[in-house]
Parts: C-alpha cells; structure tokens; sequence
C-alpha cells in the first residue's frame, strides 16, 4: 500500500469516528431548532407518545370538494296521504230506558149477560189485544102456556175479534164480530086434566137443537179490568138484543 492510500484511510477513519460521537449533539440541535412554518403545519396534527415524548408531525392533507352530479332518474316528491281518523263513538253513561213492552200473555175474564127475557154468565180468555174466545151459559125464563110451560137453556162457544176506534176521546171503545155454534134446549110440559073416567096426563118433550151463532156490537173499557158490552145475536131466524159486563183478572 501506497503513503496516499494509507493517509486517506486513516482520514475515513477519523471522519466515521467524528460522526458517531458528534450523531447525539447534532440530534439534539437539530431537535431544538423551530421552524414557524413547520409549526404551523403539525399545530394541529401533532401526536404524543407518553413513553418517547418524542413529537410526530403528520402532514394535513386537504380534500378538494367532490361535486356530486344530479342524479338521472330523480324521484318525484312523495304527497302523504291525510287517512281521515274516525271520530270516538261516545258512550252513552245514562241510556235512555226502554220502554215497556205490551204484554201479550192471555187474559181471563168472567162477565154476566142480560137479553130479552134471558139471564147468563160467560167466561173467556181474551188471547191478544184484537182475538179472544168464550163460552156462554144463558137460561131463558120459564113460558107458562095454558096447560103447560116451556123452558129453554143455551150453552155455545164463540171467537170474538176486536176493532179498536182510533180516536182519542173513544180510545177504549171497540166494535167486535163474534161466531160460534151453540147448543139450544127446548123443554116443553103438556098437563091434560083427563076428563073422568079418564085420568090427568103430563107430556114432557126436550128437544136439542144446535144452531150456527153470528153476532156483533160494542165494548167500552172503563178500565183495565172492567169493560160493558151492547150487542146482538143472530142465531136462525131468531134474534136478541143483550148487554154485559166483564171483569178481567
């Protein structure tokens, strides 16, 4: 080796050696110098490690805006719809009472009949307001004759209907319409005085008629249990004017 070449290895050697123990100073002033410009960029960005409080600066990097193109289909605006809400039911906290209904369970009434020489009860069930049925008994006085008397009796069934007048000062007064069929007993006693030597003779001779019964008339309500008839009977050629009065229970 060369003197040249010994004398430049030797000042490569002393500059490595100058450089390894000047590396820890030259750190620390480069560390301690500021630089405002460099501040102003790592003021904010500036990240601290508690373990090498060493100080990081990151760049900032600033995003440019993006402008966002309208988009090609562009949605029509949605209207909402107003749903009518219902208005609450209200509840009724005093119902109205209801009113009494009209009873239709039968009545039963009794009643008594006076007519043209005759005397009678009745008993009927009157079914509804308009409907009813009843049954009769009616005796007729005795008929004295000059040797002799008749009596008659008369037992029958009718359906009776009912027309209410639909005026306000005859609001209980009905007109009716009866028919029936009715069982009619005729008795007749015959005395024959005998003329000596022949002795008195007496004839007794029931006759038992059913007849067809067709009648009509009036009925006022005084009450609700007391009500007054005027009517007739058309039974054959035989007729009879007769009035009533009921009592209902």
């Amino acid at each position: 080796m060369g003197k040249r070449e010994k004398m430049k290895t030797i000042f490569i050697g002393f500059l490595l050696s100058l450089t390894v123990i000047t590396h820890p100073a030259l750190a620390g002033i480069v560390a301690a110098v500021t630089s405002p410009k460099l501040d102003s960029l790592t003021r904010d960005n500036a990240t601290t490690d508690p373990s090498s409080k060493t100080v990081v600066a990151a760049p900032v990097v600033r995003k440019s805006a993006v402008k966002k193109s309208p988009p090609s289909n562009p949605q029509p605006a949605v209207t909402p719809i107003n749903t009518p809400v219902s208005a609450p039911t209200p509840i009724a906290t005093n119902p109205a009472p209801t009113p009494p209904t009209e009873t239709t369970r039968p009545i039963l009434y009794v009643g008594t009949q006076l007519g043209d020489s005759i005397v009678g009860g009745l008993i009927g069930l009157q079914l509804t307001k308009l409907y009813a049925v009843e049954a009769r008994y009616d005796y007729v006085d005795t008929i004295y004759l000059p040797n002799g008397n008749t009596k008659s009796s008369t037992i029958g069934v009718a359906g009776i209907a009912l027309f209410p007048l639909k005026l306000s000062n005859l609001e209980p007064f009905n007109l009716y319409a009866k028919v029936g069929y009715e069982r009619n007993t005729l008795q007749t006693t015959i005395t024959d005085a005998g003329i000596p030597p022949f002795p008195a003779t007496t004839t007794i001779t029931t006759t038992v008629r059913g007849r067809v019964l067709l009648g009509g008339g009036g009925q006022y309500d005084f009450s609700n249990k007391m009500s007054g008839r005027v009517g007739m009977n058309f039974i054959g050629s035989d007729h009879s004017i007769y009035i009533a009065a009921l009592y209902k229970f």
